[in-house]
């Protein structure tokens, strides 16, 4: 077989590769879980794994495409030492083990994210094409949720457990993500990839409006506040990235636009009537009045911050935070909530100011130097702005993401998106519409 009949094979294996991975993602531990002794696997895990493998071997793992892809290895190398030198002083050091090696699980992602990208061809539209079927599965479980008031065997069916028979709680999706507060991130993310592909691949708009439909109807019965003001910032902000530079003239002129800014403005409202409104539903048919959810999520950001002074800036280790408020050496009450539940105070109050500082930086500067691309006018005329346009979306409400699950060091989506801000940062300008 001739060289170029291997690299065929080889683009055609890793395009199967690359769906499977996007596909397992949003199923979790749900698909195709067993253990071997003590380790516990499932789909995404395997994939995972394999597609890391595979890369190393065929030495096509990419560790950086560009300058903004190299400053995130790099960050993430000094990430990685600095949690492995907490060993020596933290509170936990089993703890300290346990986090470091989720990082070094977060950059093979990131690394495995950029090196698909790279290499497989139609990239973009592999990964777009199998969230979307992720998607549509998820949608499914979820219309049983809310109809039926049947869930999956986990957590959330616990907690669902012990509340009354018609209150409104066993009726609130959570899916394969055993919170519902997982499953609204899933869903904004999933808003921000159907907008993509209306524009790229208009031809399938029936389907990806129905999709995006059904999206929204789910994220609203989820009643997440973040997942809600996730949703009323890309309404916002999505018209405004899209149409720029005529964006004052096509909000005047295009009902398309004037949809799109009504939207987010009852969004944004009902964010504030929500915020009132879905927790006296649930308690009230519960037959408890009282929402502790946001003064917990307040203590928890009081207790990040007194443990961030405490360690004079060092912070105090990584996976620590849990390990203090375990042993109860923390001076706000959480009702024994232990995770942090906001992504930067977890960072700050374990990895201290350097840490925080040089993500921050790199961010910030990926997040403008993309924001300059979209405006340029090189891209202005390139028809797969509107991958460019979603991702920079995606930064946007990055940070209100981080705050939805209990644990974001552990959800994949942290890392996928990491390394798309990374690619698109250093490759964005080269991408054209064939990439779709």
């Amino acid at each position: 077989m001739e060289s170029g009949d291997k690299e065929t094979l080889k683009q055609k294996f890793y395009k199967a590769l690359f769906f499977v991975l996007i596909l397992s993602i949003p199923f979790g531990y749900y698909l195709f879980p067993f253990a071997v002794g003590n380790i516990h696997l499932f789909g995404f895990r395997i994939v995972h794994v394999l597609s890391l493998l595979v890369l190393i071997i065929n030495r096509d793992l990419v560790l950086f495409t560009g300058k903004y892809s190299k400053a995130l290895f790099i960050s993430f190398c000094i990430w990685i030492t600095y949690a492995l030198l907490g060993y020596f002083f933290a509170l936990d050091s089993k703890a300290v083990l346990y986090e470091s090696a989720f990082l070094i699980s977060g950059l093979s992602l990131v690394l495995i994210f950029q090196s698909f990208l790279k290499h497989v061809k139609y990239g973009p539209r592999v990964m777009f094409y199998a969230w979307a079927a992720g998607l549509a599965g998820q949608l499914v479980i979820n219309s049983i949720e809310i109809f039926q008031g049947t869930h999956l065997a986990g957590n959330f069916l616990e907690v669902v457990s012990l509340y009354d028979t018609n209150s409104l709680v066993k009726f609130i999706p959570a899916g394969t993500f055993d919170n519902p507060n997982n499953l609204a991130l899933f869903l904004d993310l999933s808003i921000l990839v159907l907008l993509a592909l209306m524009k790229l691949k208009p031809h399938r708009n029936d389907v990806w409006l129905l999709l995006l439909v059904f999206s929204c109807i789910v994220l609203f019965s989820c009643f997440s506040r973040f997942g809600l003001i996730s949703l009323a910032l890309i309404a916002i902000t999505f018209p405004f990235l899209i149409n720029y530079p005529g964006y004052i003239k096509d909000l005047i002129f295009k009902s398309s636009t004037i949809r799109y800014m009504l939207l987010g403005i009852g969004l944004a409202s009902s964010v504030v009537l929500y915020n009132g409104m879905d927790y006296k539903v649930i308690h009230k048919t519960s037959g408890n009045s009282k929402d502790k959810s946001i003064e917990v999520r307040k203590n928890l950001i009081h207790n990040g911050l007194e443990l961030f002074k405490n360690s004079n800036g060092l912070g105090i280790g990584a996976g620590n935070f849990e390990s203090y408020h375990t042993k109860g050496k923390i001076k706000y009450g959480t009702n024994d909530i232990i995770n942090s539940h906001n992504w930067l105070i977890q960072i700050l109050a374990q990895y201290g100011i350097l840490i925080s500082v040089l993500l921050c930086i790199w961010y910030i500067a990926t997040g403008w130097h993309i924001f300059k691309m979209i405006t340029s006018k090189s891209i202005l005329r390139n028809k797969f702005r509107p991958f460019i346009v979603i991702v920079f979306s995606m930064m946007v409400i990055y940070p209100i993401l981080s705050m939805m699950p209990s644990n974001f060091l552990q959800n994949p989506y942290n890392w996928l998106m990491l390394g798309l801000f990374a690619f698109v940062a250093d490759q964005g300008s080269q991408l054209s519409k064939n990439e779709f």
